[in-house]
Formats: structure tokens, C-alpha cells, sequence
């Protein structure tokens, strides 16, 4: 293992300790990563108070065992662990970046969402410098198109150019969602649904998916775009699009202060309730524009 690597060259995070969670992510990114012939880095974040404990040195053995067993499985790809001392999302946010993923297992969703609000995947995503992938734990995961929610904000562009490029690296088709609904004030004036009202929100909404289809379309030619323009709420029609696709991408605002620590509404449910991996991007992870 190597305690000291340069973080600016490692391409796939796993947040690891060796539960069922953490291994449905390292085999995701190692997935992720045979396509392009990258790195997998393992980090464990371990309690200040095991630091020096034979629980600490057990974990090192069996993370030298597993390194062995992953390298001889797969030997396209680089893999090495680190181990940290303190508290795993925290610890994680520093090794977020532009030019890595942080990948982190979660629990299979069963009744009631509120409790995972403050799960690792949540928080770190909320405050993460980079992408940030949530892997659900589930026995096969759909071979599907990688879906990303578009909306013309500067966080859906950094969402879009993310999910572009891991579309063109794996091969999968890419299919841009918008959806959108009539502003609150317009649904209580018009009550009797104006339809020149609604056909000119409408089309401007059909505007916003069209140059978003015909930007990355002209960016990545070899790439099969799709859109799909869904009147509702997004979170709903991401989670449906999100039944057979191999990922889902959605943007985060790039914020400050506590509010760095808090998603947007539809990033937030939509990760508390998906059941394909979800990438959340932060709007200052992809600064280049479309060209």
C-alpha cells in the first residue's frame, strides 16, 4: 500500500471498509475504470481510537490480501490503498477532486428515507470538490444508457459533460431528461390551464433540451444522444429513467458556508431514493464549456 500517492493521478475513490456497501462500490469502479485503464485507489477511514490497535493491523493484512487478489483479477487497471485516521466523509473530501470520482456504497432503501439523509454518500456529496458516485447494494446492476437530468443551469452542464464522457468511454448510449412544470403563481391564476400559456412554457422548455441534445451531439459525433422531455417533477421522472439505466447524473450548485453541506432538493431525493448508481456533480467539477 502506498500512504503517500499523488492524488492529482487517481481516477476512481472507493470509500472502503469492507462491508458489503463498500465492495458494491470497488466493483463498480472497477468496472468503471477497465474501460479506460485507470486507478483505483481504496481509502479506510479508521477511528482515532484503533490507530494503534491489532484491529488496525488485521485490516492492513486483509486489505494487502484483497490488493493482491483485485491486481492478479484485474490486471488492466492500477489499484492501491491508504489508510486515514478520522472521520470517513471528511476524510474523503480531501481526496475530492476535478479529476477523480469518489465512489461510496449505501443501503437498499426500505420504508421510510429520512433516516438516510445524513448518509455518508449524502453528505459527502453535498460537499465534495468533485464527482461524487452513490452505489445502491444490489444483486446486478442494468447494462442500460447513462441518464443525466439537463435543466440549462451551470450545474446541469457540469452533470452533462461528466455523463458525455463516461457514455463515450463505455460505450452506452446517453440520454438527457428534462422535465418541467408550470411556475406556481401560472398554476394558480390559471386555473382553466391558458393553453397559449402552457404552449409557450412548453416550447421553451423544448428550446433548453434541444440545444442540450444538439451541444453534446456536436461535441461527441460517434456518441447516440437521446432527450426526453417529461412535464412533472423531475425527481419522479429521474427515478423512473433511472429503472434500467447502468447510471444516473445530476448537478449540485457549487455553494459556501453551511450551505455547502446541504444539496439541492432534487440531487437530495433523488439519491436518498435511487436504485442505479448516482453520480451528484458539482457545478465547479467541469469549468470547460461544451465546444
Amino acid at each position: 500500500m502506498n500512504d503517500q500517492q499523488n492524488l492529482a493521478t487517481v481516477r476512481t475513490i472507493v470509500g472502503f471498509d469492507d462491508t458489503s456497501e463498500s465492495r458494491g462500490a470497488l466493483k463498480w469502479a472497477l468496472e468503471r475504470e477497465t474501460f479506460r485503464g485507470g486507478t483505483v485507489l481504496l481509502v479506510r477511514a479508521i477511528d482515532p481510537s484503533l490507530s494503534d490497535s491489532e484491529a488496525l493491523a488485521a485490516a492492513r493484512l486483509n486489505t494487502d490480501i484483497l490488493l493482491s487478489d483485485l491486481r492478479a483479477a484485474h490486471s488492466g487497471v492500477t489499484v492501491d490503498a491508504q489508510f486515514v485516521v478520522g472521520d470517513a466523509c471528511e476524510q474523503l473530501e480531501q481526496y475530492s477532486g476535478p479529476s477523480a470520482v469518489v465512489a461510496v456504497g449505501t443501503h437498499a432503501r426500505e420504508g421510510s428515507t429520512g433516516r438516510f439523509a445524513w448518509s455518508v454518500g449524502v453528505r459527502l456529496a453535498a460537499r465534495s470538490h468533485g464527482p461524487v458516485a452513490i452505489i445502491p447494494v444490489t444483486d446486478s446492476l442494468p447494462d442500460g444508457p447513462i441518464v443525466v437530468g439537463v435543466d440549462g443551469s451551470a450545474s446541469a452542464s457540469a452533470a452533462l459533460r461528466f455523463a458525455a464522457e463516461e457514455a463515450t468511454l463505455s460505450e452506452r448510449e446517453l440520454h438527457l431528461l428534462h422535465a418541467w412544470l408550470e411556475p406556481m403563481a401560472w398554476q394558480d391564476v390559471y386555473a382553466a390551464a391558458d393553453e397559449n400559456v402552457t404552449r409557450m412554457v412548453r416550447e421553451a422548455h423544448e428550446n433548453i433540451l434541444a440545444e442540450a441534445v444538439t451541444q453534446i451531439s456536436e461535441a461527441y459525433p460517434d456518441l447516440h444522444v437521446e432527450g426526453s422531455l417529461v412535464q412533472g417533477d423531475p425527481v419522479p421522472a429521474l427515478l423512473g429513467a433511472s429503472e434500467q439505466a447502468s447510471m444516473v447524473v445530476v448537478g449540485s450548485r457549487g455553494l459556501h458556508g453551511f450551505k455547502r453541506f446541504l444539496l439541492g432538493s432534487v440531487s437530495h431525493t433523488t439519491a436518498l431514493n435511487v436504485q442505479a448508481p448516482l453520480v451528484v456533480v458539482p457545478q465547479d467539477a467541469a469549468t470547460d464549456p461544451v465546444t
